[in-house]
């Protein structure tokens, strides 16, 4: 069964008719043609890797933009991670869906820690 999964990756929006099971990494490199994403654990237990890549991508804006340091870049990480983790916001996401809205909350959490820094 399809569905429609509409995201925007590199600033830029897909909206995409995909397998509802299919897996995000799939999406990005077969879908999308995107080769940077990698297979990484494989496992899908936990969902870390998704908060860590949201929390990174935030972290690295901010720093583009000039509002964080370089070496600021893991704190940001870090405490995403940490936040997730005490929100229990870390579960292995079933879908697509899932998956969107785990980065999803994942950036919200790492532009909160920004804004209490910016305070």
């Amino acid at each position: 069964m399809s569905g429609v999964l509409r995201l925007v990756v590199n600033g830029v929006a897909h909206v995409l008719a995909v397998p509802r099971a299919a897996p995000l990494l799939g999406v990005l490199r077969n879908d999308l043609r995107l080769n940077g994403p990698k297979y990484g654990c494989g496992l899908g237990e936990c969902g870390a890797c998704a908060v860590l890549n949201a929390a990174n991508e935030v972290a690295v804006a901010a720093f583009l933009d000039g509002r964080i340091g370089f070496l600021d870049i893991p704190a940001v990480v870090t405490d995403t991670l940490e936040r997730a983790e005490r929100n229990t916001v870390l579960a292995a996401p079933a879908s697509l869906e899932e998956a969107t809205e785990l980065d999803f909350s994942a950036r919200q959490i790492a532009l909160e820690f920004l804004q209490r820094r910016a305070a």
